[in-house]
């Protein structure tokens, strides 16, 4: 039986007819302007495209666009199918009182056996207006899927990739997505805005920063491998060529995205990455496990479950009286806590508010991030702080501390860990990103009984010692 893939995207419709498989077989292409996306949009150029070629009604996979989903990376130890999709679930639920559909595919594991999964969620109100839509075009739906799933199983399907650590640049529209392959596995993506003309000289600029930023985020990573190669698709060769002096400066090769041997010849001699986003998802069984990513599936059993809500409400209800004496002996606890946190913060707060100090520090330098961390654990009652103080930009640096300047640091027990990061890069979004990710790295080594790297450390009972803070501070100064 064939599919038909239709897939949602900024400013067209894609269509994709064949047979999925290992090596599936593409029998049509079809494409339709949508004129800056928007259902209203997509709803009238899917209809031309069913009644001028007589498309199948059955059977259909329904790729939803970018911007009407979320997605992240997650790291889950090893359990039960039913008891992933529940983990996964709870964390894309965007808030308690918005439901999603959320599904998974699994990435592999990393080296301590723990799985590493990629997630998908649109919120279920967001859901129901792509399936009215498909509805009142007479459409069946079989699945509902993502773009990055297409791409995750055609990066495993290509063994030209295979222990590749490199760039994927994928354009639609006015957007980019940069996809960071390292060994061959996927590790990272974006999607950011294209401000410039194709073809222009801000274009490849604009280009060559954006690969610039995902080979700090590689570097910054320190997950080995060296990144050799660009690959670039969707856009013409034409357009792509003031991209390439700029990208080779950077020590990179450059050129088109391979084709993946797991096709067979598509149809009019087209080249599949003139139709990413929607053929590749006809390839089926190459990620692992096996698994599909199905976000129509988890819609049904999330439309079934908040219909039974009602009756399990009624099967447990619990007396009112007993309900008033629990919260009561909550809240006591909860106010006792409180109490005994708030004593112990006291004075650290009291030394980050302290004029003089800022005066003898700076709000951005090594004692302050010290104290900060230290601050956090012990307000949490946490085992683990983190801090993060710095010069995101665009203003607001001086020859001492120049934007891009952060901070950080990690405490755990009796001591607390600084390490000082350098944005070179002066954008605002990515010196933030950078800082967000360099400090959970210090925290996830913290957690593994690990000395993180590259950090300085410092005896929670010297965080109020005036030379042993003032050590610190020249310490880093001198760098």
């Amino acid at each position: 039986m064939n599919t038909t893939v239709l897939a949602l995207q900024e400013e067209q419709v894609l269509v994709a007819v064949g047979k999925s498989g290992a090596q599936p077989s593409v029998q049509a292409l079809y494409s339709a302007p949508a004129h800056g996306g928007g259902m209203e949009n997509w709803e009238k150029a899917i209809g031309a495209l069913w009644q001028q070629h007589r498309l199948p009604t059955r059977g259909i996979t329904l790729v939803l666009p970018d911007e009407a989903v979320a997605t992240k990376t997650i790291t889950a130890p090893s359990m039960p199918e039913n008891k992933l999709e529940e983990l996964v679930r709870h964390e894309m639920h965007p808030r308690e009182d918005q439901l999603a559909a959320a599904d998974y595919v699994s990435l592999g594991t990393d080296a301590e056996g723990r799985q590493q999964l990629f997630c998908a969620a649109c919120r279920k109100e967001t859901m129901e207006e792509y399936l009215a839509m498909t509805d009142r075009l007479g459409l069946r739906l079989q699945s509902v899927t993502v773009t990055m799933a297409g791409r995750l199983k055609l990066l495993h399907a290509m063994q030209s990739m295979q222990g590749k650590t490199c760039i994927w640049l994928c354009f639609e529209g006015s957007s980019v997505l940069s996809l960071l392959v390292e060994n061959g596995e996927y590790r990272y993506s974006s999607r950011s805005r294209i401000f410039s003309e194709p073809g222009t000289v801000d274009f490849g600029t604009e280009m060559t920063r954006d690969v610039s930023g995902t080979m700090q985020f590689h570097t910054a990573s320190r997950s080995g491998g060296t990144l050799t190669d660009v690959y670039y698709a969707g856009c013409s060769d034409d357009d792509f060529e003031v991209c390439l002096a700029g990208i080779r400066g950077l020590g990179l090769k450059v050129s088109r995205l391979p084709e993946c041997r797991a096709f067979r010849a598509l149809p009019n001699g087209e080249r599949l990455d003139d139709w990413l986003g929607c053929a590749e998802t006809l390839i089926r069984t190459v990620l692992r496990a096996n698994k599909e990513l199905d976000l129509l599936r988890s819609y049904r059993r999330l439309s079934r479950d908040s219909k039974g809500q009602t009756g399990l409400l009624h099967s447990f209800y619990t007396p009112i009286a007993v309900c008033l004496v629990v919260c009561a002996a909550v809240w006591c606890v909860f106010l006792q806590m409180n109490s005994s946190l708030s004593h112990r913060t006291d004075d650290i707060n009291d030394w980050l508010n302290d004029p003089t100090v800022i005066e003898q520090y700076n709000v951005v330098s090594a004692p302050v991030a010290a104290q900060m961390a230290l601050g956090a654990a012990q307000a949490a009652g946490a085992d683990i702080g983190i801090s993060v103080t710095g010069v995101a930009g665009p203003t607001g640096g001086d020859a001492v501390r120049p934007v891009g300047t952060v901070y950080l640091g990690a405490a755990r027990g009796d001591t607390v860990y600084v390490e000082k990061l350098f944005v070179s890069r002066p954008d605002r979004a990515l010196i933030r990103a950078r800082a967000a990710q360099e400090a959970l790295v210090l925290a996830l080594r913290l957690a593994q009984d690990k000395v993180p790297a590259a950090t300085k450390p410092l005896a929670a009972a010297d965080c109020r010692d005036a030379a042993a803070l003032e050590a610190l501070n020249a310490a880093f100064l001198a760098e």
